[in-house]
């Protein structure tokens, strides 16, 4: 009958209708997850290079009972990292 096929019809647009408001949800979500992500390894990157320059500056100074003049201490510990990063530690 026409009532049903208008019911049905009504049924369909609501379904498709969510459908892509669903999409559309998840979508933006996903980005948020994305830049979270994205933040969350920023900070855990700046979080190891602080830890990493500190273990060289102890290392050093155990080492060596002095401490050393910054330019030298930070190609140490850039040079630590790569090290790292080569070996796959981080």
């Amino acid at each position: 009958s026409e009532t049903s096929k208008g019911i049905e019809d009504s049924l369909r647009n609501a379904g498709q209708k969510g459908v892509t408001e669903l999409s559309a949800y998840f979508d933006t979500l996903q980005k948020e997850l994305k830049q979270e992500v994205v933040a969350y390894e920023d900070s855990r990157k700046k979080l190891l290079d602080a830890h990493v320059e500190q273990l060289v500056e102890d290392v050093v100074k155990q080492v060596l009972h002095a401490e050393l003049p910054v330019s030298t201490h930070a190609s140490l510990a850039r040079q630590a990292l790569e090290e790292a990063k080569l070996k796959n530690i981080l």
